[in-house]
């Protein structure tokens, strides 16, 4: 191949030096092709091919996407959004029939643990600690889940368990002993991050119907994205990157800390699910400092630079993997490596 074409669905998460890492590769001529919602996200991009996409979720979005990797000649998709990992997971069979490969684990795989709630229970089954949780569908099941996990003497958390509700999306911590009323006059705007019971009761009042919830024990200790490749159910590389700061749920700061306890309850999760190519798990430490599951995103991960940049290029050997090439099994990183975003500003005309 003279170059090999790359499509980058939602390309409006990754990161500007995700994409630079692709376009400059020092291995491989890629060309990538964007593909998004934001018309202005070719403004951003001015040498590269970026088209305006349908909505992901829309009726025409299947066609949309096998024309433009069929006029773009594209031989992988390479997802990072939960939204693109269940739709190509749901039509895989379509993009193998016109020779693109999707760099994803298998459907059932991927549909699996993008239910959050199957997950956890799927490894609470085989004995894998996980956090106490409840999936709840109205206001009594919310109610006696709190009771269950001993709320309000102990926080808890919730989010949506299952797909299409974006990832991160809806989290929130119950806590009653944040002061709401200080947090209204003394503390910047931000997300509803931490709420009361009465406020979900409330909100679940006034919906005609909203998504089930799991209702999870509240882990209070370190946060870990764990970054993992895989082939064939097997681990290749296990990276455990410790979350320092956030902004809206996306790491602000991390560093690579090789934590062998993290390292190891991570290889009894992968152990379970028949991955392949990048897998982000996401593990808190409990009251114990014990290791529990948070979620598992089988796809590509926000800040997946970070042990690309520390010398484990997660991305560029997924494509060769789904391309059948050979890519590197045991190369080692720099550990104390670490990120630090800043907010940078983009200038173009309307």
């Amino acid at each position: 191949m003279s170059s090999i074409n790359v499509l980058i669905p939602s390309a409006g998460f990754a990161s500007t030096d995700l994409i630079n890492h692709l376009v400059h590769h020092a291995e491989v001529k890629y060309r990538l092709v964007l593909t998004d919602m934001n018309p202005n996200l070719g403004k951003l991009y001015p040498t590269l091919k970026c088209i305006v996409a349908p909505p992901t979720k829309s009726n025409e979005y299947l066609d949309f996407m096998l024309q433009v990797c069929k006029e773009e000649q594209i031989h992988a998709i390479l997802p990072g959004k939960s939204a693109d990992s269940h739709f190509l997971s749901e039509n895989r069979e379509a993009f193998i029939a016109i020779g693109v490969s999707i760099v994803l684990s298998k459907p059932e795989v991927v549909l699996a643990t993008l239910d959050k709630a199957t997950a956890i229970e799927t490894l609470a089954k085989v004995g894998i600690s996980t956090p106490a949780s409840y999936e709840v569908t109205n206001q009594e099941e919310f109610i006696a889940a709190l009771q269950k996990l001993n709320y309000p003497s102990q926080p808890v958390c919730i989010k949506p368990s299952k797909y299409p509700s974006e990832s991160g999306r809806g989290f929130r911590i119950l806590d009653p002993s944040i002061n709401h009323h200080k947090r209204i006059f003394w503390e910047q705007p931000s997300e509803l991050y931490y709420l009361s019971d009465k406020e979900i009761l409330n909100a679940m009042a006034h919906e005609i119907s909203f998504p089930p919830l799991l209702v999870m024990e509240y882990l209070p200790h370190e946060e870990y994205s764990v970054y993992c490749l895989c082939e064939n159910g097997k681990p290749v590389y296990i990276i455990p990157n410790k979350r320092i700061a956030l902004y809206q749920m996306s790491t602000l700061e991390a560093i690579i800390e090789t934590n062998i306890e993290i390292v190891e309850y991570t290889k009894k999760i992968l152990s379970v699910f028949d991955f392949d190519y990048m897998v982000n798990v996401q593990v808190k430490l409990d009251q114990n400092r014990k290791p529990k599951l948070v979620e598992i995103n089988p796809r590509m991960a926000g800040t997946i630079m970070l042990p690309v940049k520390a010398g484990i290029d997660m991305i560029h050997w997924s494509i060769q993997k789904a391309l059948g090439n050979p890519y590197p099994i045991n190369k080692t990183y720099k550990e104390g490596f670490r990120i630090k975003r800043e907010f940078i500003s983009n200038y173009y005309d309307t």
